[in-house]
């Protein structure tokens, strides 16, 4: 705590937590015995000392959101996890040269529609998306009552395939046989208030 520069009010919060996090983390084979690389620290601006320091079982990481859209609680839900995003950018082919813009939008609305029917035959509760999703996309599955989280850091979306065992699909298109969904107890959109400021993150409690 000195090297840190840590006050002495730190001293039985730290080592709370710190027994509190040995009993909770869950090491998988092949695992070092050193557990640090599977425990993250993270600030939330504001705050009144120590004493609002807690442990977050799972897996938090922070995200940028439309707000209108997310679901901000489900139980039990089944995950697929998207390294490429869910738009049209990122198909095939293209219109080339000149093109009737009503014609370009109802192929883009027809493309997506398929896609968001693909994803919904595999019955996910939620989607996390390593890149983006088209607005279009994003109402079609909230029509769907399919949530999503996109702009999902590609760091957190690693750790997260640790945790559920399963697999990153680099596209939609790419899945030909039934995708292997994560699980967890529950997925939460919590909001670190601190001083009135508050900042959204997911939370994966397993």
């Amino acid at each position: 705590m000195k090297r840190e520069g840590l006050p002495d009010t730190w001293h039985k919060i730290v080592l709370s937590l710190s027994l509190d996090a040995v009993e909770q983390v869950e090491t998988q084979p092949g695992d070092s015995l050193d557990i640090r690389s599977l425990i993250k620290v993270k600030k939330l601006p504001g705050g009144n000392g120590p004493e609002d320091s807690c442990i977050v079982p799972g897996e938090a990481f922070t995200v940028r959101m439309n707000a209108r859209d997310v679901v901000r609680r489900l139980e039990k839900p089944k995950i697929l996890m998207l390294a490429g995003s869910v738009s049209c950018g990122g198909r095939d082919g293209g219109v080339a040269g000149y093109a009737d813009v009503v014609q370009v939008s109802n192929m883009e609305d027809e493309y997506l529609r398929s896609v968001c029917s693909k994803i919904k035959s595999f019955r996910p509760d939620l989607i996390l998306v390593e890149k983006a999703v088209a607005q279009r996309a994003q109402h079609l599955l909230a029509d769907m009552g399919i949530a999503y989280v996109f702009n999902v850091r590609s760091t957190v979306m690693w750790r997260l395939r640790r945790i559920f065992r399963t697999e990153i699909y680099s596209s939609v298109l790419s899945i030909i046989q039934v995708p292997v969904l994560g699980a967890a107890r529950l997925f939460e959109v919590r909001y670190g208030s601190l001083n009135d400021i508050k900042s959204p993150f997911c939370n994966f409690a397993l």
